[in-house]
């Protein structure tokens, strides 16, 4: 039992991601598609049947409302949330393994983003489930649960070959344009500091 949490909305590939994730398994189970079939040398899992449901993260480690922000119950503007964020979807998927399935998660992949993925974290660790991202690249994230893993290498590592780059081709100034989330603030401040220590 596999949960996949991913954003919502196209600007992060959130469902692009979450259709992708779905084929995979798909494929995965389908044993006679020709791909990674049994029986044969490349059998991928000849005996598992991976049953897998998404849930929206958002990107985001806290609730999110559209219009935004979100209003309380009994507000005349409230509107129920779009996102629990990644802690709640995280719940979500746990409570759907238990209760339709009778059984624990094994595996959450996702999310995407890096504060989600930190807060998720928390979860994952409680809970005991390995949680795998696919592009969470914060540093705050390197040693933060023996139950998360990454495949994207952190921004400090990203910052250290931009500056490689830029050293070798002898350029002395650089600007940055960073956003004002998790991933922009933590390569901004390692990129500045990777660049005023080679110069």
């Amino acid at each position: 039992y596999i949960g996949g949490l991913f954003g919502g909305d196209a600007i992060d590939g959130g469902e692009e991601n979450a259709a992708h994730f779905l084929l995979a398994v798909e494929l995965i189970n389908d044993k006679t598609d020709g791909w990674y079939d049994c029986p044969g040398r490349a059998c991928l899992l000849p005996t598992t049947t991976i049953v897998a449901q998404t849930a929206n993260s958002a990107c985001s480690a806290l609730p999110v409302c559209d219009p935004a922000p979100c209003k309380p119950e009994g507000d005349p503007a409230y509107v129920a949330p779009v996102s629990a964020g990644a802690p709640g979807a995280l719940w979500d998927l746990l409570q759907w393994a238990k209760t339709n399935h009778g059984h624990n998660l094994d595996a959450v992949v996702g999310p995407a983003c890096s504060g989600a993925s930190n807060a998720a974290a928390y979860f994952a660790e409680e809970f005991r489930v390995p949680l795998v991202s696919y592009s969470a690249t914060s540093k705050t994230l390197t040693g933060r649960s023996p139950y998360f893993f990454r495949l994207s290498v952190p921004d400090s590592e990203k910052s250290l070959r931009v500056v490689d780059l830029l050293t070798h081709f002898g350029w002395t100034y650089a600007a940055q344009v960073s956003t004002d989330t998790n991933y922009g603030k933590d390569m901004s401040q390692s990129f500045r500091t990777d660049w005023l220590a080679a110069n």
